[in-house]
């Protein structure tokens, strides 16, 4: 059975037994207030989990200013945990629009690690999408993962 993720004009369609958790994100603590930190207003993410170790990361953040700059951002975070990560741009086309992103290798705990980052444009910001899975999982897994990724839609409004 297939499920539809909906929300703020992204919609896409994912298998029933993988499991979805969703978080409101909090904005960064203003540096020059001691006031708790207020939420970033929309900023969300999904995260949806494979019955294996795979994963499906997307957010939506409007208080970043461009798809490549949450790209961008999201690799160097990448890095800093995994500095030795090979790391080739890429450029595809999802929801009929420019996808911005990076295709990553990396090993952690003897196992080759692939991930895909990539970021486009929604009305309400930009979204980012972080596709992960072991090598062993790449023939099973990946077709999902594009299969998911396109039955992507991004509404105009």
């Amino acid at each position: 059975m297939i499920k539809t993720f909906d929300r703020d004009g992204v919609r896409f369609k994912y298998p029933s037994n993988w499991t979805l958790e969703e978080e409101d994100l909090q904005a960064d603590e203003p540096a020059d207030t001691d006031a708790d930190a207020d939420e970033s207003p929309g900023a969300w993410t999904v995260t949806l989990q494979s019955p294996g170790t795979a994963f499906l990361l997307v957010a939506l953040r409007p208080d970043i200013d461009h798809p490549r700059m949450l790209a961008d951002e999201t690799l160097e975070a990448l890095k800093e945990e995994y500095p030795q990560l090979e790391a080739n741009e890429s450029l595809t086309s999802l929801a009929g629009q420019p996808a911005i992103g990076y295709d990553l290798d990396f090993i952690a705990l003897d196992a080759v690690i692939s991930t895909k980052i990539r970021s486009l444009l929604a009305p309400s910001g930009p979204v980012l999408f972080l596709a992960q899975f072991v090598e062993p999982e790449r023939d099973s897994i990946s077709l999902v993962m594009d299969a998911m990724l396109t039955s992507l839609v991004i509404d105009e409004d």
